[in-house]
């Protein structure tokens, strides 16, 4: 089967099914979605067109459960729709839609789609017979320090790849973009994301470098906090048009707590932190692996009763992880003297770590005024403790050109 439509709209079913049976495809039709997930694993399309507004299951719902799915996430969905607003528009891409559709239905443009999402009628692809899986993931530190608010000053700061095959995922936009543009061949996927975890300049001082750094065939897709009083777009009005439009396409999302999909088999979600900004931690999971990134984050060691339920959501946020990075800007000697501030210690981290259960703590964002003798002494009394206490957490200071999962 090559496409399913799901529509409660019987004039826009039968003109789906017209248009694409005209050009060869083969299609099903429903009027509503309360059987939509059962016929999709039937029928095992390469394609789903569902309308948003449906009884018994919505469109997004649809779109939802297939990309959550293993068996069924990487089959195409397009979302339509009789609302045109952009925030509709984000909400579907942020289910893992390929496309969305505004209604009334431009037929040309709606066969062209199609095409470019699956092929040729019939035309076999990798989704057709599996489930795709990306073929290496290797994750590299670009930039990891904390400049104190001068990112021109000292060691690269926040910036972390994450290679998933023909694909790019980028966690934060500071100086260390710029080494990781410069040293990258450019991803086969013409998707490219961009997640921020905050609008501090250590988080966003590369983005000017991107502008220029993937042609038009390009799409970047950047995902940031909402932030009423720092909005996305007015980040990257000052950042990444500061010398004119970007060459590639650019979508933004500003999201709260949620999650979403980034490409098939890969997904990630986020939670806000304790700071005085609004910052995001993210969780990336591909492979049966799972990335967290939290480079700001003041992890609370006390037993008030908000420091336990923050504790209690990060522990299930972060629970099992195989790699977290997490903020230690202070070493603890230092910790006291910028309590409040938003930021964490190693200790802090470690125990982030512990209670959460993950595999290794890469402990990220560490002031510049401490040097590789500072980090490696702290680093040496860290493990001895753990060591000493039966801990097995495998803990290390980040630093330009470490790589995990290599």
């Amino acid at each position: 089967m090559d496409v399913l439509i799901f529509d409660d709209d019987t004039y826009n079913a039968e003109l789906l099914t017209e248009a694409l049976r005209g050009k060869g495809y083969t299609t099903d039709k429903y009027y509503n979605g309360q059987s939509a997930i059962a016929e999709i694993k039937r029928q095992r399309p390469r394609l789903v067109i569902v309308d948003i507004m449906m009884p018994m299951m919505d469109g997004l719902t649809i779109c939802r459960t297939i990309k959550s799915n293993p068996a069924l996430s990487h089959t195409q969905v397009i979302v339509t729709s009789g609302k045109r607003y952009k925030q509709v528009q984000d909400e579907a891409h942020l289910c893992g839609a390929a496309a969305f559709l505004g209604k009334p239905l431009q037929i040309e443009e709606l066969r062209s789609i199609v095409h470019k999402l699956i092929g040729a009628p019939g035309a076999l692809t990798a989704g057709s017979t599996m489930t795709p899986r990306p073929a290496a993931s290797i994750g590299k530190i670009w930039g990891s320090t904390s400049s104190g608010g001068t990112p021109a000053v000292g060691q690269p700061t926040s910036c972390i790849s994450i290679d998933l095959g023909p694909n790019l995922l980028i966690l934060d936009a500071g100086t260390g973009l710029k080494d990781l543009l410069a040293n990258k061949q450019k991803p086969i996927e013409k998707q490219v994301w961009l997640l921020l975890s905050n609008y501090q300049p250590d988080r966003v001082a590369g983005l000017a470098d991107l502008a220029s750094a993937f042609g038009e065939e390009y799409t970047l897709n950047i995902v940031g906090p909402n932030d009423h009083g720092e909005p996305l777009q007015g980040v990257l009005n000052k950042k990444l048009y500061a010398n004119g439009p970007p060459r590639p396409a650019v979508q933004i999302f500003a999201v709260s707590e949620s999650k979403f999909n980034l490409w098939a088999g890969v997904r990630a979600s986020a939670i806000f932190t304790l700071h005085p900004r609004s910052c995001l931690a993210y969780r990336v999971e591909f492979q049966g692996r799972s990335v967290v990134y939290c480079p700001d984050n003041e992890y609370p060691t006390d037993e008030e009763s908000t420091s336990i339920e923050f504790r209690n959501k990060f522990r299930n946020f972060a629970h099992a992880a195989d790699i977290l990075v997490h903020d230690a800007r202070y070493l603890d000697a230092d910790f006291v003297a910028y309590k409040d501030q938003g930021n964490s210690s190693p200790s802090a981290a470690v125990l982030a770590a512990t209670e959460a259960g993950v595999r290794k703590l890469v402990l990220f964002n560490s002031d510049a005024r401490y040097g590789p003798d500072a980090l490696g002494s702290a680093i040496s009394n860290l493990r001895q403790k753990l060591l000493e206490s039966g801990n097995p957490l495998d803990v290390t200071f980040a630093a330009p050109g470490n790589s995990f999962f290599a």
